[in-house]
């Protein structure tokens, strides 16, 4: 036991501690992976034949910062390929804002993804958007695909003149109309001389 002597020569050490947690946010549950079908066209007959969200311009990305202190969004990258062409996108293609961003402690924040689908070639893309946090060595990755098509124009011409290419082999088929008109050509070509 301490004596009381030992007591009376201590001194008291006042020590502010200061504990700074590792930035941690997160996606929202159900929203862990983006998945856009979109199409490269602006055309009537596109408007007309496919869904909005084939038009979109724009994706909200919902972050989850949990932790009880503000969270800085420092920078941001985006990689994605395409699977048949290998075709990897630009920041022409798609990009998010410049500036830094700060996920306010306990709240749900938006990053505002932004599409330019007349940049993005028809193809299946995959890959990752990476955010990177000041105070924090782990990256938040938000995986992501993008589904691209052209719109239905091409289809609908190549119908249409499929069509016409099966009214003249079908025309070309009944020989007997024609045979007659050629007898009667002939025969008027050589009253004629």
């Amino acid at each position: 036991m301490a004596s009381l002597a030992d007591h009376k020569n201590s001194q008291v050490l006042n020590l502010t501690l200061m504990a700074k947690s590792r930035p941690k946010p997160t996606l929202l549950p159900g929203i862990d992976k983006i998945s856009l079908k979109l199409v490269n066209s602006d055309d009537i007959l596109a408007k007309l034949v496919l869904p909005a969200a084939a038009f979109t311009d724009r994706w909200e990305i919902q972050i989850d910062n949990p932790t009880m202190v503000d969270v800085n969004v420092t920078s941001s990258s985006i990689a994605l390929t395409g699977e048949k062409t290998g075709y990897q996108l630009t920041k022409k293609s798609l990009s998010l804002p410049y500036d830094e961003k700060i996920l306010p402690a306990n709240k749900i924040s938006v990053l505002n993804l932004t599409l330019n689908r007349m940049e993005i070639p028809a193809d299946s893309y995959s890959g990752n958007i990476y955010l990177i946090m000041k105070g924090s060595t782990d990256r938040l990755t938000i995986p992501i695909a993008i589904n691209t098509r052209i719109g239905p124009w091409r289809a609908v011409l190549a119908l249409f003149f499929g069509i016409i290419l099966g009214w003249l082999f079908r025309y070309a088929q009944k020989k007997e109309p024609q045979s007659k008109a050629l007898k009667y050509v002939s025969r008027l070509e050589v009253y004629i001389r």
